[in-house]
C-alpha cells in the first residue's frame, strides 16, 4: 500500500525550493563580513584578513613595471596568488608569535614601522608638519592611551617598589 503521507513530486519540488531558499537567505546573515568586505572593494578573504582592491592594483602596477609585454589574465591570477600566499605567511608568523620570539624579526618589524613614521612625517601626511621624532612621540602616546598597561614593579625615586597589581 502507498502511504497517504508521501508528497507528490510537485509538492516535493516546492518543499525543496523553499528549504533551499531558506538556507540561502540564512547563509547571507551568517557570513555578513565576507559579503560586506567584497562590497567594500575586497578582492580576496584569507581567514579574517582582507586583500583590498587598492593593494591588488598596487601589486599589479609593480608587476607591470617589471614585465616587458602586456599583462595577461594568468599574470593577474599570479599576482593575486602571491598576495594570498604572502598573507598566509604573515598569519603563520603572527600565530607563532615570531615578532616576539625572534629578535631579528622583531628588529625588522620595528625598523619598518619607524621608517613608515619617518616617511609619513617627511611627506606631511597626517597633520601639521612635525619632526619625525615628534611624530613618533605622538604615535607612542596614542598607543599608550589605548593600551592596557600593567607593571609588576614601578620606580619611585631610585627604588623599585611593588605595584598594587598582584
Amino acid at each position: 500500500m502507498i502511504s497517504e503521507n508521501k508528497l507528490s513530486p510537485n509538492h516535493r519540488s516546492i518543499a525543496l525550493l523553499v528549504i533551499g531558499s531558506l538556507i540561502g537567505v540564512s547563509a547571507l546573515f551568517l557570513v555578513p563580513n565576507k559579503i560586506s568586505g567584497y562590497n567594500q572593494g575586497a578582492v580576496a578573504h584569507i581567514n579574517s584578513a582582507v586583500i583590498r582592491k587598492d593593494e591588488y592594483q598596487r601589486a599589479i602596477a609593480l608587476f607591470r613595471g617589471e614585465k616587458r609585454g602586456p599583462i595577461t589574465d594568468a599574470d593577474l591570477n599570479l599576482v593575486l596568488e602571491k598576495l594570498i600566499e604572502e598573507e598566509l605567511l604573515v598569519q603563520a608568523a603572527l600565530r607563532s608569535d615570531s615578532p616576539r620570539k625572534d629578535l631579528k624579526i622583531r628588529r625588522r618589524v620595528l625598523q619598518t614601522l619607524l621608517t613608515s613614521i619617518q616617511t609619513r612625517s617627511a611627506a606631511g601626511i597626517g597633520g601639521p608638519s612635525q619632526s619625525a621624532g615628534e611624530d613618533l612621540k605622538v604615535y607612542l602616546n596614542q598607543l599608550r592611551d589605548n593600551a592596557d598597561i600593567q607593571m609588576l614593579k614601578k620606580v619611585s625615586g631610585n627604588v623599585l617598589v611593588t605595584s598594587e597589581i598582584d
